[in-house]
């Protein structure tokens, strides 16, 4: 694995991951589809961006954020202080990081914390965030980025933690789920390979009908 020391945002974030799925945006590889099996309309979409991406060198997916995410760009660093003075980890141990390359993806960790563990950062308006203390229920896709980051950094443990200011912060520890790993193992070699498949067959103008989706 390599990781690169980059500002995360920055113009070399942006070409680093070029190209490449990266955690935020694989869920949709695990979903069993009908379109062209095992995927579905939703990695295809992901692959339309990543083969416009290798053909222009520009990026070709725009996120524009919502509410919690554009919150959560201002207090990561209130929330990384207050992870660190909950006794979740202490200063010297939390590392910024730019982004991890492996296995033909990319992560962009919040934080990594040591030489064993991770931090995943998300921030909720207060109703929100009253309810997640309410009912524990974590978004499927938050809990999948951080088995992706498992899966591509290797290491032991991940930490999700959830701040809202005025509120109690939300906290859970996942380790490695095998299962999905292992389904990561089978998916993601498949979806690179459609993506040079694709490819191919844009340049020589021979779309299979599997593609005509």
């Amino acid at each position: 694995m390599i990781i690169l020391d980059v500002k995360q945002g920055s113009p070399e974030w942006l070409a680093a991951r070029l190209a490449l799925p990266t955690a935020s945006e694989m869920h949709c590889l695990l979903s069993d589809g009908r379109v062209c099996p095992p995927f579905g309309q939703g990695a295809f979409s992901l692959a339309d961006a990543l083969v416009a991406e290798r053909f222009t060198g520009l990026s070709a997916r725009k996120f524009e954020g919502n509410d919690d995410t554009e919150r959560g760009h201002v207090v990561e660093p209130i929330a990384v202080q207050e992870y660190i003075n909950s006794g979740y980890a202490t200063a010297d141990d939390v590392i910024e990081a730019g982004i991890m390359l492996d296995k033909g993806v990319g992560a962009s960790p919040d934080r990594l914390i040591g030489t064993d563990g991770g931090l995943e950062i998300k921030s909720k308006h207060s109703k929100g965030m009253v309810t997640l203390l309410r009912n524990g229920k974590i978004d499927k896709a938050h809990i999948t980025q951080i088995q992706i980051n498992l899966w591509v950094s290797g290491r032991k443990w991940w930490d999700y933690f959830v701040y809202c200011d005025g509120l109690p912060p939300f906290y859970q520890r996942f380790e490695p789920d095998l299962e999905l790993h292992a389904k990561l193992d089978e998916r993601v070699p498949l979806f690179l390979a459609l993506l040079d498949e694709l490819e191919q067959a844009l340049i020589t103008g021979d779309m299979p009908d599997k593609f005509k989706v």
